[in-house]
């Protein structure tokens, strides 16, 4: 009997990491299928490297409960359109638009690429992983402004429920 366990689990293994190690197409579709739709921010966290052109660095936390009070905005919401295009909308606490940066998405084996055309061109490529209605982001980039990719952020999103 424990024998049959083994190799029951066994095949198992192999099974998942054969359809983990398959082409990627696979992947691809199911992480830009999943992509596709409305998503709001939950929390971000980014841990700042040199701050100042220094050799110090900080961590920058924001979640649901202190997005307004930390930032002065609601939590960001996030379009991914099904054509490859989005657009981000930052808007005040009454509910202002401040801020629409737009651009195209795409996905590169677990990765979502997002270039930004505006209002200013920039790319992110973010290891992502979605587990049932949350995005988790991880990717290196400037946070800080001091022209360094260097800070390493990691943001979490809510797909936000069709009506």
């Amino acid at each position: 009997m424990r024998n049959k366990l083994v190799i029951v689990w066994v095949i198992i293994a192999a099974a998942i990491l054969q359809y983990c190690s398959s082409d990627g197409q696979n992947g691809h579709a199911v992480l830009r299928e999943a992509l596709v739709g409305e998503w709001r921010n939950v929390s971000i966290k980014v841990e700042i490297n040199t701050v100042n052109s220094s050799d110090s660095s900080t961590v920058f936390k924001v979640n649901e409960e202190n997005w307004v009070a930390k930032l002065g905005i609601k939590p960001i919401q996030t379009y991914f359109k099904e054509d490859g295009s989005y657009y981000s909308e930052y808007r005040t606490p009454s509910d202002s638009l401040v801020r629409r940066p737009s651009g195209t998405w795409t996905v590169d084996e677990d990765s979502l690429i997002v270039n930004q055309t505006r209002p200013e061109m920039v790319t992110y490529k973010c290891h992502t992983v979605v587990r049932k209605n949350l995005a988790e982001f991880t990717c290196l980039l400037d946070w800080d402004g001091d022209g360094k990719e260097d800070d390493l952020y990691f943001g979490v999103q809510r797909k936000a429920v069709e009506k």
